[in-house]
């Protein structure tokens, strides 16, 4: 079973001898703190789904984010927000998971279809596909700390848009 802080439970019997040596019975909860892969297997499925409640239970408070939207959960649920508004049918595809120490590594491959405004792109109904690689450090149960990068100039262009270089670059 799951608490809404994203750790497992079990319901044990213990059974102690009382005073006539019978065993009463006594439930008790024993709590089993998720795995990293878990913890971010679960956050996955709470960000295409706009989980709030299930972000709120998974991602620390004082969540950093280097990749550029923002510290804190309030960002993140505007990013979620805007995705899953652009990209009513998002789904993921975990390529491969890989677990070392406090770090969580995901390639993922995602689609969907832009039915909503993003990124001041009206909407095109096309099908997209493209690539996003995140790290987490995990701490004390919840995500805290995230690095990313996807693909977006293949979005770009999966959604029409003419991109042309910059002058000097």
């Amino acid at each position: 079973m799951l608490r809404a802080d994203g750790r497992r439970y079990a319901r044990c019997r213990d059974r102690p001898p009382n005073r006539r040596g019978r065993r009463a019975e006594k439930e008790r909860i024993v709590t089993v703190a998720l795995t990293h892969r878990e913890l971010v297997r679960r956050f996955l499925d709470a960000f295409h789904t706009n989980d709030s409640a299930t972000l709120d239970a998974l991602v620390a408070d004082d969540y950093i984010n280097h990749a550029g939207i923002g510290d804190g959960r309030g960002p993140l649920k505007r990013l979620i927000q805007a995705n899953t508004d652009a990209f009513a049918d998002l789904r993921y595809e975990i390529d491969p998971l890989i677990e070392q120490g406090d770090l969580i590594a995901v390639r993922l491959t995602v689609t969907g279809t832009h039915r909503g405004p993003y990124r001041g792109v009206a909407p095109t109904d096309r099908t997209v596909r493209f690539e996003v690689i995140d790290i987490w450090r995990v701490a004390n149960g919840r995500l805290v700390e995230h690095w990313g990068l996807s693909d977006q100039l293949g979005l770009a262009q999966q959604l029409g848009l003419a991109l042309a270089p910059t002058e000097g670059r």
